[in-house]
């Protein structure tokens, strides 16, 4: 069997996320117990929803719950700028941290777990988009909603 692959036709880089600004959505937001079992988190996940990175994950952690007042102080701090980017100051269910657009700085870090290094995001700061894009959005997350809704309806 032979093999061939040409690198130069399989299109552009641009997509690769960087540190930046971007358009996110949360879609997806979980409280989590600890490993050690003695504090809790919400782990989130944010999507690029606009421009060459759209559809690209992030994943942030915020401390709810910790023996260190410090960790979940910061922990709060964090999950504080979050909910006032998207217009919920107070929440009564996790999953109102989803879908809504926001614009989110990302910063770009090595992690290093089982031996091997890797480039991570986060977003590292939250604020509110315009209302034109946040608009804009919201409206394309309805419609693909609505297409995965009819979608399984399908017989087959």
């Amino acid at each position: 069997m032979q093999f061939t692959f040409d690198a130069n036709s399989s299109g552009s880089t641009d997509d690769r996320l960087k540190a930046g600004s971007y358009v996110l959505v949360c879609k997806q937001a979980e409280l989590k117990q600890t490993r050690a079992g003695d504090g809790s988190y919400v782990n989130a996940c944010f999507e690029v929803a606009d421009g060459p990175c759209k559809g690209k994950r992030i994943y942030n952690r915020f401390t709810y719950q910790n023996k260190s007042e410090k960790a979940q102080e910061i922990g709060h701090k964090q999950l504080s700028q979050y909910c006032l980017a998207i217009g919920k100051a107070k929440i009564s269910d996790i999953v109102q941290l989803e879908g809504v657009p926001f614009s989110g700085t990302l910063s770009e870090r090595s992690d290093t777990y089982n031996g091997e290094t890797r480039k991570v995001f986060e977003v590292v700061k939250f604020e509110a988009c315009d209302q034109e894009t946040k608009t804009r959005i919201e409206t394309e997350l309805r419609a693909a909603i609505a297409s995965a809704a009819s979608d399984d309806n399908t017989p087959f």
